[in-house]
């Protein structure tokens, strides 16, 4: 889930303070979103939102791709379960171009401008799911990865970075450490916390820094008279590129974002406090620089954990994308033309076939 919670301390906390005094430093909450999207949102008419108990969705998002690798259709495959008995009402605010109810459904979802419409009755417990077709301009900025194809060339980019402003400070290891503890134990819980603010000796200074969520990448891909060939990446800043011979025929990737909660997981320790009272955590700027790159990556992993937003704001959401490779079918001239000519072939025959009756009348009258 993701939910906006206010900061513990102003954008004062990040003007410097005497060097001999300690100061108030605000590290990152990874309840707060880095980047506009995900979750993919839409504008839509006030509806009556109820339902009982919990909502639980779960989403695989399917991204056809061209021989560019450029995307041109991006489906939301939405799985929601309705935990209880009872009357449900709500929509999954969307880009939407289309829906379809899937298999398994209990209801069929209804279609508005900028939303999908659940509407019924849960007997005990429901399931609705409908595969979206989304406006693909829009959904396109939100996808976490991006796949570049030239030639025979595949590469494969990290599409998750976000900027954001946050503290370059001197803290006691053992404060980053209770501070990392608490932010795990909060998303692990599903429980937003304020952002943790913690105690800095000297300076307390503002940075700009290029966060991202590493991403687990596996699937297939094969050329043109070859065997096909096992993929399997752990994207972070690094592109990884495949080198292949031949025509690019079948390309088939699977992309997961990480838990947040493990984002935040301690190397080799059960808490991040283990670490510090043992000296393996660094204290200072470096070790300020670790705890705010792991509270960063850990916000953007629980945006990209929903693609669509959870109509429950306290409901659990989990996305995963699936990349297929896929030839663009071309509309007729007439039908995608969005120019406002496309009448000018219709006109045209039409003038051609009154011509040619004219000219049939005229030359039966002189016969």
């Amino acid at each position: 889930m993701i939910r906006r919670v206010t900061l513990a301390i102003g954008a004062g906390t990040l003007i410097a303070a005497p060097s001999s005094a300690a100061a108030p430093a605000t590290l990152p909450s990874p309840f707060v979103p880095l980047a506009d999207v995900p979750p993919l949102r839409a504008s839509t008419a006030l509806t009556e939102t109820r339902f009982p108990g919990r909502l639980s969705s779960s989403q695989l998002v399917r991204v056809t791709i061209d021989s560019t690798g450029r995307p041109f259709r991006v489906v939301d495959v939405d799985r929601i379960v309705i935990a209880r008995k009872g009357d449900y009402s709500f929509v999954v605010a969307a880009p939407v171009e289309d829906v379809r109810r899937t298999a398994g459904s209990g209801s069929e979802p209804g279609l508005r401008a900028g939303a999908v419409v659940w509407q019924g009755f849960s007997p005990r417990r429901r399931v609705v799911a409908a595969s979206i077709t989304l406006r693909t301009r829009v959904a396109v900025p939100a996808l976490p990865l991006r796949v570049e194809i030239d030639g025979s060339a595949v590469q494969l980019v990290n599409a998750t970075s976000a900027a954001a402003t946050t503290v370059d400070a001197i803290i006691p290891a053992a404060s980053l450490a209770g501070a990392l503890d608490a932010a795990k134990a909060a998303l692990e819980a599903g429980a937003p916390t304020p952002a943790p603010v913690v105690e800095a000796t000297g300076a307390v200074r503002g940075v700009r820094l290029l966060a991202r969520v590493p991403l687990k990448v596996r699937g297939t891909i094969r050329y043109a008279g070859r065997p096909p060939r096992q993929v399997a990446a752990v994207l972070g800043a690094a592109p990884v590129r495949i080198d292949g011979s031949g025509d690019l025929k079948e390309l088939e990737l699977s992309v997961s974002v990480p838990e947040p909660a493990s984002v935040l997981r301690p190397p080799g320790a059960r808490h991040w406090l283990d670490l510090a009272s043992s000296g393996r955590l660094p204290g200072g700027r470096r070790g300020t620089r670790l705890a705010v790159n792991r509270l960063l990556a850990a916000a953007l992993a629980l945006q990209y954990r929903q693609f669509l937003p959870n109509p429950d704001l306290n409901g659990s959401t989990r996305s995963s994308y699936r990349y297929e490779l896929a030839e663009r079918v071309r509309a007729p001239l007439a039908a995608r033309s969005d120019d406002g000519s496309g009448w000018l072939v219709p006109l045209a025959l039409a003038l051609a076939l009154a011509g040619a009756l004219a000219c049939a009348l005229v030359l039966w009258a002189h016969s």
